[in-house]
């Protein structure tokens, strides 16, 4: 699923590349490009935007450059809602 369509069915806003293909939601230690992950915290932020994956967030986190962030403002339960969408694909993909 791409970033702007999953924004949409969990009324987020996105910034960055709305086009991202996302392929699974992933914990955050093993969380890599390709996938979405959370943070509620700003240690949390910062080991993911080293991991390169996508990440939902609330609006105070400064998004890197080269990341692209859906914004939430409780970016655990929006995880829990892509999930629960990811579990009615075929293997879990988004």
């Amino acid at each position: 699923m791409r970033l702007r369509e999953l924004a949409e069915q969990l009324k987020c806003e996105w910034e960055g590349d709305g086009d991202l293909n996302l392929a699974r939601v992933a914990p955050l230690e093993s969380a890599a490009a390709g996938e979405l992950t959370f943070a509620e915290n700003p240690k949390a932020f910062a080991a993911a935007a080293a991991s390169g994956a996508c990440v939902i967030a609330p609006a105070a986190y400064r998004r890197p450059e080269a990341q692209s962030v859906l914004r939430a403002p409780e970016p655990r339960l929006a995880a829990a809602r892509a999930m629960s969408s990811a579990t009615k694909r075929p293997r879990g993909a988004l």
